[in-house]
């Protein structure tokens, strides 16, 4: 990141790719277009794997845990979108 070259070049292809691909619109699109085929089949596995609220499920790896599919859909939406509106501060 010392280089400005290469910065440049990175903040011009990130401000590119978010007012296409990795828009706020396109990322909230992708995710709904995503979801809803994974809806009946994420209901099955945690009924079979009841390890939807357990924060530890490889042992070194912590994730957050809402308490249905839908709020941990909801919660990894909301992640990439601040982290998206993070990194638009950064270049």
């Amino acid at each position: 990141f010392q280089d400005t070259a290469f910065t440049d070049q990175l903040a011009q292809r990130w401000q590119e790719l978010r007012r296409g691909i990795l828009s706020d619109t396109a990322m909230n699109a992708r995710i709904e277009k995503l979801e809803k085929p994974l809806t009946n089949a994420a209901q099955r596995n945690f009924k079979q794997w009841p390890n939807l609220t357990i924060s530890h499920i490889i042992g070194w790896a912590s994730t957050p845990t809402e308490s249905t599919w839908e709020g941990q859909v909801d919660y990894m939406q909301n992640w990439m979108l601040k982290r998206a509106a993070w990194l638009d501060t950064q270049w």
